[in-house]
């Protein structure tokens, strides 16, 4: 439930900004890390770390609709309804659009296509 932290990750990262130049996150391996609103974030692992990379406890989902939070001594803390938590939400949406891109990619792939001559 509690899986280690892994704060030497996020030492390379790409700074991920909205269409007005607004930061929202970094990029590290296709996988865009929203931040809170506290400039925190979470893994996919539910490693919650802070706005300085340390580790900071764990959001856990509980199977249901909300968001279990723990401090570092694996306390519980509070819960968080998952629609409330907008930048996890985000997070989450953002990796399905690419799941769902790599899927077609492959797709076009196994039927002939070359995607090497396309360009955006």
């Amino acid at each position: 439930m509690f899986v280690p932290h892994k704060p030497w990750y996020f030492e390379k990262y790409i700074d991920f900004f909205d269409h007005d130049g607004t930061l929202l996150g970094f990029e590290i391996e296709d996988q865009i890390y929203f931040f809170d609103q506290h400039g925190g974030w979470a893994d996919q692992q539910g490693c919650y770390y802070n706005s300085n990379c340390e580790p900071d406890g764990w959001l856990l989902p509980d199977g249901k609709d909300e968001i279990l939070h723990y401090n570092q001594n694996k306390e519980f803390i509070r819960s968080y309804r998952i629609q409330d938590l907008d930048w996890l939400n985000q997070q989450e949406q953002h990796r399905k659009r690419r799941q769902s891109a790599i899927k077609q990619i492959q797709i076009l792939e196994q039927l002939g296509w070359d995607l090497t001559k396309i360009t955006i």
